[in-house]
């Protein structure tokens, strides 16, 4: 009986041994049964594993068989951070079309675009085309920067202006409120000259480009006789090919600027007489340096670029003389009508844009018909031509050389400044003033008191005639020692050593 009890508890332990193996080994395969690794792992639960006091308190004591500590262990999940989930980006909004506007003038446009001559026939006559905006487009016109619109049109009519400077700006706006503005080119208008008084000068070659004063102080002692004398201008000539010698662009002020500062350090005014050619803008190609030198440029605009730099750099000047004796073959080679009126264009509009209050002095014509150098135009017929190409609207002030022999009398001097305003007046310009250059034809046999007597007529007649704007006496220094053939060498009221002559008190009695 003993012996059936110990065998049945020995197989109830037996089976409950065996419970647990088969437990163990189920959660072991099912362990091993996890699903493969995904790119998005599920979600997984773990089984629970039978803990050790589990087993144990499952287990009978005193069997002999050792309880297992090991665990099933899971998989663990992927650690990293998942991505997150992307934001849908707004509707992409279609750009408006901007606004296109192209104006005239422009940077592109010509000088007489850009400089307004006098006149009120003379308007401001821009234009735009606009393309883009949306819907209607608006402009407002601001010509002189003062916030007020002259006009709200976007092709204006052309506007009438005062004279002076202006720096136009249109704006253009939509109706989404886009704006657009468009700056045009500074635009001068041109008025009428306002000359000071009456200026007395006197022709002096002052420039060491003509080769009359060796030095500064050759130049120091001219002036002091100028001043003594009681001038109060200095008319010299300005020798394109002495600053713009080499190549367009390149120059050379250093003998004009101490020119500049020593005639101005004696309170005199500097009046230039601008001309001649470099070679490498002469219209002229030849071995003969004097007819390259002599020729009209090529090309005038080159010749505007240099009184335009010119008028820069000294702004204190304000009258220039273009050119002088243009109808004479010795000063202005080759040259005719038509290509002073171009040099004398060209130097206008540059010097009008640099500054509206300069003064241009046009013409001074020499005596005809006379052959210079081979060859001269009647100075009547050659102002006749320069008033047809339009002379009246490129010159403030027009200059004239009506050197008269003291036989000829004070008649002949009349009569050649009345056919030169007479001209003038039959072309519009009856009211504008003139400038007479005056002196003597030394000739053999008439003593420096004969010359002396007649300079003093000439001065006399010239201050009664109200339409001179200012009288130049040709000229103050032999332009050599004695015994030179060349008449035009001994015109000057001092001599070559820097004596006076009787002609320079005559003249200190009516000037001082």
């Amino acid at each position: 009986m003993s012996y059936v009890l110990q065998l049945m508890e020995k197989e109830g332990a037996m089976k409950r041994i065996v419970g647990v193996i088969l437990l163990m080994t189920a959660v072991a395969a099912a362990a091993c049964a996890q699903a493969p690794p995904m790119a998005t792992p599920p979600r997984q639960t773990a089984v629970p594993t039978p803990t050790l006091s589990q087993v144990s308190s499952e287990t009978p004591s005193g069997t002999g068989i050792r309880p297992t500590t090991s665990t099933v262990a899971l998989k663990p999940l992927p650690t990293g951070t998942p991505e997150p989930t992307p934001t849908p980006a707004p509707p992409t909004s279609t750009p408006l079309p901007l606004i296109r506007a192209s104006c005239y003038p422009d940077s592109s446009a010509p000088l007489e675009e850009l400089v307004m001559l006098r006149g009120p026939e003379h308007l401001f006559d821009p234009s735009c085309e606009v393309s883009g905006g949306v819907g209607e487009i608006t402009a407002s016109w601001d010509i002189d920067g003062d916030g007020i619109a002259e006009s709200e049109e976007v092709d204006p009519a052309p506007l009438a202006l005062q004279p002076g400077e202006y720096n136009p700006v249109v704006t253009f706006t939509d109706e989404t409120g886009q704006v657009a503005a468009v700056e045009l080119p500074r635009i001068v208008k041109v008025g009428e000259p306002h000359p000071s008084g009456r200026i007395h000068g006197v022709y002096a070659h002052l420039d060491l480009a003509h080769q009359l004063y060796a030095n500064d102080a050759e130049i120091e002692r001219a002036c002091q006789f100028i001043v003594e004398a009681g001038f109060g201008s200095v008319k010299v000539g300005f020798i394109w090919p002495a600053i713009e010698a080499r190549r367009k662009g390149s120059y050379d002020w250093r003998d004009y600027d101490a020119m500049v500062r020593i005639v101005e350090s004696y309170g005199l005014e500097v009046h230039p007489v601008v001309g001649y050619t470099p070679e490498w803008a002469s219209s002229v190609s030849s071995a003969n340096w004097q007819n390259w030198y002599y020729a009209p440029p090529s090309n005038p605009a080159d010749f505007g670029d240099f009184v335009s730099r010119l008028s820069q750099r000294y702004p204190q000047i304000r009258r220039f003389t273009v050119w002088t004796e243009p109808n004479t073959n010795q000063i202005f080679f080759r040259g005719t009508p038509e290509q002073y009126f171009e040099v004398l264009k060209a130097a206008y509009l540059a010097l009008k844009y640099s500054d509206p209050a300069d003064l241009v002095e046009a013409g001074h014509l020499a005596n005809g018909p006379e052959q210079t150098g081979g060859r001269s135009v009647d100075p009547i017929a050659f102002l006749r031509s320069l008033y047809a190409l339009g002379l009246g609207d490129y010159s403030d002030i027009i200059g004239t050389n009506p050197f008269t022999h003291p036989s000829e009398g004070l008649s002949t001097l009349s009569q050649r400044i009345s056919t030169i305003t007479d001209i003038m007046g039959a072309n519009g310009d009856a009211n504008k003033r003139i400038n007479i250059e005056y002196g003597y034809l030394r000739l053999p046999g008439l003593s420096d008191q004969v010359l002396a007597d007649w300079i003093g007529q000439e001065f006399d007649f010239l201050q009664q005639n109200q339409r001179i704007f200012d009288d130049t006496l040709y000229n103050l220094r032999d332009k050599s020692p004695p015994g030179s053939t060349e008449p035009d060498n001994y015109w000057g009221i001092i001599t070559w050593d820097f004596s006076r002559k009787p002609q320079f008190a005559v003249l200190v009695s009516r000037l001082r």
